[in-house]
């Protein structure tokens, strides 16, 4: 919990510093089956999910992301800070990335709860990135490479 208010404070003054000139966006989404990391997250139930992103023009931005779970699992939201911009002809991208599983909120523990840093470049349309989990539990180290079809 202490690390949601945190984050939270980290949003809120982002917010501030960049409130000049930003774009707030929202998404929603109905989906048959909410998949992440080749991993069904809904046991092939469909899901929900919305999301709010600010966008700054200096290149920070902050979000949320929620998506419903099967049964008993509540719900996962992710938080996420990070700076996104390019130079020349490359596209870079550093996040934080929090991700909460609330599904019972007398769980002081956060087991499930993790975190993660996100850091990607694309240069001629190839993006590579790696996703670095901080939180002890899954120190592991992911690297995924996107190629647009």
């Amino acid at each position: 919990m202490k690390n949601i208010i945190s984050l939270t404070t980290t949003i809120i003054l982002a917010f501030a510093i960049t409130s000049a000139k930003a774009e707030l966006s929202s998404n929603l989404t109905i989906t048959s089956n909410y998949v992440d990391r080749g991993a069904s997250q809904t046991e092939n139930m469909s899901a929900i999910q919305g999301g709010v992103d600010f966008n700054s023009t200096v290149g920070i931005y902050v979000g949320t992301w929620a998506s419903s779970l099967h049964g008993d699992n509540g719900y996962e939201q992710d938080i996420y800070i990070g700076y996104a911009n390019s130079f020349k002809s490359i596209n870079y991208d550093v996040s934080y990335i929090y991700y909460v599983y609330p599904a019972d909120i007398t769980d002081t523990n956060d087991v499930n709860d993790l975190s993660e840093l996100y850091a990607s470049i694309e240069v001629l349309g190839i993006t590579v990135g790696a996703h670095y989990s901080v939180t002890e539990a899954e120190k592991i180290l992911k690297q995924e490479v996107y190629i647009p079809l």
